[in-house]
């Protein structure tokens, strides 16, 4: 049975398993290089960038594969790869620079566990709020364009992150002593 830009389960499996593999290669092998070389706000706002034009791209793919099925996987497996590299940069580096703004070494359980409530919240809320927006988008087929809505706010979103980020303090790149 055909899914979601007409892709078979066993398609999106593949899909899904190709950005699993690339998050674990970022993850222990870039990230850490990255974060040292460029620093944690660097590479969160260029991560965040990242994801606003990823998230207007990812829709393309399945326009792109309705003119050629291999042209449709690379554009579709290219977005999912940026996608989860800026997804991992942004989360790894919030979650580094949440902790590093404990005001003490006692503070970072407090702080830490507080970082990971509101994470845990924008996973379990992230997806009911995209299938809700995906939906809703759905009810206005008559309307051109109208399948990009969700993917819009989430560039609209990842823009915001990246025009707050502004308003780090540098001094959270290292956290405090102790």
């Amino acid at each position: 049975r055909h899914g979601g830009m007409d892709f078979t389960s066993s398609q999106i499996g593949l899909a899904l398993g190709w950005s699993g593999v690339v998050l674990i290669t970022y993850q222990l092998t870039i990230f850490t290089w990255m974060a040292n070389r460029f620093g944690l706000i660097t590479l969160f706002r260029t991560s965040a960038l990242m994801a606003c034009v990823i998230f207007l791209i990812t829709p393309v793919s399945g326009l792109v594969r309705k003119i050629s099925d291999k042209l449709g996987w690379a554009v579709l497996l290219t977005a999912l790869l940026a996608r989860t590299i800026a997804g991992c940069g942004c989360f790894t580096c919030v979650m580094v620079l949440v902790n590093n703004s404990a005001s003490s070494a006692s503070q970072r359980g407090k702080v830490n566990g507080v970082g990971q409530t509101f994470a845990s919240l924008a996973r379990g809320l992230g997806p009911a709020i995209a299938g809700t927006l995906w939906s809703v988008s759905v009810r206005f087929y008559k309307v051109p364009g109208h399948q990009w809505l969700p993917f819009i706010l989430a560039s609209a979103g990842a823009f915001m992150c990246w025009l707050l980020s502004f308003r780090l303090s540098p001094s959270i790149e290292s956290g405090p002593s102790g």
